[in-house]
């Protein structure tokens, strides 16, 4: 198994459609109670196996539209030219300061042809909409000098970065993680959401669970993870309420 990241964004419109799910969360209902629209963002996260005892970042792409100061200009294509007017959705935030999952479309022509999607502030995750026949390429000039997501056939990414919106404030509203495999000896694994939130497994507590809605400020947030003595498999969950 490899590390493997999901991302799921929820608007307020689905917010409020089950609003007495959402309600029992103590920071949710107090946005509702001061007229805030929230937002959520759920991540999921299948940890593999491994005994080094070095917290690394897990699931970040080799390179990262993420700049607030100087939003990045962003190019889609296909390199099958038969993938025209496709669509892929994408996490992110726009230069506008627009935020939310957006549907990005190829070339209607040529799907080869760069299409230029404008400046972002960040780009969190690529999600699956239609299926293309090539590799999905974002890159920064539509010529692959610098790709940041690669899609085979469009799928969901495996790999993204978790940001707070400029502008925004977030609060973790639940977390856990769990083992995937039976712990048989006194191992160890830490999660950690940057220092906001985290949990630990071990032979006598497989399944954590944890709840700390401690702000998290704007800009990237990493997911970091440790294993110690012996390895497992873990998968790991987080809901982030996202307001402004």
């Amino acid at each position: 198994m490899a590390d493997k990241l999901t991302m799921e964004f929820i608007d307020y419109a689905s917010i409020k459609a089950s609003y007495p799910f959402y309600n029992r969360f103590p920071l949710m209902k107090e946005l509702y109670s001061r007229g805030k629209s929230p937002i959520l963002l759920h991540v999921d996260l299948a940890i593999d196996t491994s005994t080094t005892t070095t917290l690394t970042e897990t699931g970040a792409p080799t390179n990262e539209i993420i700049n607030f100061a100087s939003p990045m200009q962003v190019y889609l294509r296909s390199d099958d030219a038969g993938d025209t007017s496709k669509k892929i959705d994408v996490i992110g935030q726009k230069a506008d300061d627009s935020f939310g999952q957006f549907t990005l479309t190829s070339n209607a022509a040529d799907g080869t042809t760069p299409v230029d999607i404008g400046t972002w502030k960040f780009i969190s995750f690529v999600i699956k909409n239609d299926a293309w026949a090539g590799n999905v390429i974002l890159d920064d000039d539509g010529a692959s000098s610098t790709v940041y997501f690669t899609a085979p056939l469009g799928a969901t990414s495996t790999t993204g970065i978790f940001v707070v919106p400029d502008g925004y404030h977030g609060g973790c509203i639940d977390g856990g993680a769990k083992a995937l495999v039976v712990i048989t000896t006194v191992n160890e694994m830490a999660f950690v959401v940057d220092h906001v939130f985290s949990a630990t497994l071990n032979l006598y507590n497989p399944i954590t669970r944890f709840h700390n809605p401690s702000l998290i400020h704007e800009g990237k947030t990493n997911i970091r993870t440790a294993f110690h003595t012996a390895a497992f498999a873990t998968k790991a969950h987080f809901l982030v309420v996202i307001w402004k």
